[in-house]
Order: structure tokens, then C-alpha cells, then sequence
């Protein structure tokens, strides 16, 4: 969310949208014009490792935390194919000569 903040605001007539407030009025409900659908698809997001949901709404639903769930996402991303991934030997020779180093493969470890 930070991100899309940090592109800044678009002020132009089709973003503005003046004819819609004008229609819609004070109080009126906009969610459902073709014009909201469009553009909320544009700018929304929908977080892959935090909830939007409230305390109250979970209940006493026991569910994972933001730490376990990141984790469970960058486990997901590493083990995807990457052509970028140094060779079995090249892994070896780089741990060989820096001592302490974790191996490039050490995210594959549950």
C-alpha cells in the first residue's frame, strides 16, 4: 500500500470521476457503478500475507501469524525455478571459501 501511496495521485477528469459524485450525491452508494469496479481493480490491493480482518470478526479462530504466513510465501517464491541459482559445485566452492556461510539451498530446510 505503501508503494501505490508513494506513485502519487492522478488528477484528471476520468480519475476524478466529478460526474459520478455528482450523481451519487452525498450518501449515495457508489460500489456497484461500472466506474468503481474498473478502477478499484487499478489501485486495490490484496495483501498474499497480512489479513485485513478485525479482531472481532476472527473470533477465537486460531489463525497464523504475519511472520509464519511471510514465510510460508517466500518458502513458496524460493522453491519456484530460477535459472539465476548458482550450480550444486559453484554452492559448494562459495561455502568452502567463506566459512559460516549458509548454503544457497538452506531455504529448501523445513
Amino acid at each position: 500500500m505503501l508503494k501505490r501511496i508513494m506513485q502519487g495521485l492522478e488528477f484528471s477528469e476520468k480519475n476524478l470521476a466529478l460526474d459520478l459524485i455528482a450523481e451519487t450525491r452525498p450518501g449515495g452508494y457508489y460500489m456497484d457503478s461500472m466506474h468503481t469496479i474498473e478502477h478499484m481493480r487499478e489501485v486495490a490491493l490484496s495483501p498474499t500475507v497480512a489479513t485485513r480482518e478485525t479482531l472481532r470478526s476472527m473470533g477465537n479462530v486460531r489463525r497464523a501469524d504475519a511472520g509464519t504466513l511471510a514465510m510460508k510465501e517466500a518458502r513458496k517464491i524460493l522453491r519456484r525455478e530460477n535459472p539465476a541459482v548458482f550450480s550444486k559445485e559453484v554452492d559448494e566452492k562459495i561455502c568452502l571459501r567463506f566459512k559460516g556461510l549458509v548454503a544457497g539451498n538452506a531455504w529448501l530446510e523445513e
